[in-house]
């Protein structure tokens, strides 16, 4: 981290400066600088790409769990975290889809007519008595 920074700033402050000030020596600066990238890295920029080319074939949509499986389905190895880190390091992500809310009616919605109803036990309930004899209470 120390040392891309200096990488980074090389052209800005001299690069002794910037490494007495972080507390590295130059000659580790140096050697981090000349040391070819770790079969690691060297998988993971590969891997940066295809999230890239399918991120934008999708218009920006899909995030991570959804291209993990896009990868695993083209015979990608790489676990979900891990795309997952690297779409956040390189500031990808996806839209989130709104969630499907399942309503659950009760018992008595779930019948289509009243003869369904009155076979399961639930039709037994008495209607209050309606006709012309109750005006005259």
């Amino acid at each position: 981290m120390r040392d891309q920074s200096i990488q980074r700033c090389r052209g800005v402050y001299p690069v002794q400066l910037m490494c007495r000030c972080l507390k590295v020596s130059t000659s580790g600066f140096y050697a981090w600088a000349r040391r070819s990238p770790s079969p690691r890295e060297v998988d993971n920029r590969r891997l940066l790409g295809r999230i890239r080319q399918h991120h934008a074939a999708s218009d920006g949509v899909m995030g991570a769990p959804r291209m993990h499986e896009v990868l695993s389905d083209e015979g990608e190895t790489a676990s979900r975290n891990r795309i997952a880190r690297l779409m956040a390091r390189n500031g990808i992500q996806g839209i989130p889809q709104p969630m499907t809310v399942h309503r659950y009616t009760s018992l008595h919605h779930q019948f289509n007519s009243r003869s369904q109803a009155s076979d399961r036990g639930s039709g037994d309930i008495p209607r209050p008595p309606s006709g012309p004899h109750l005006d005259r209470l």
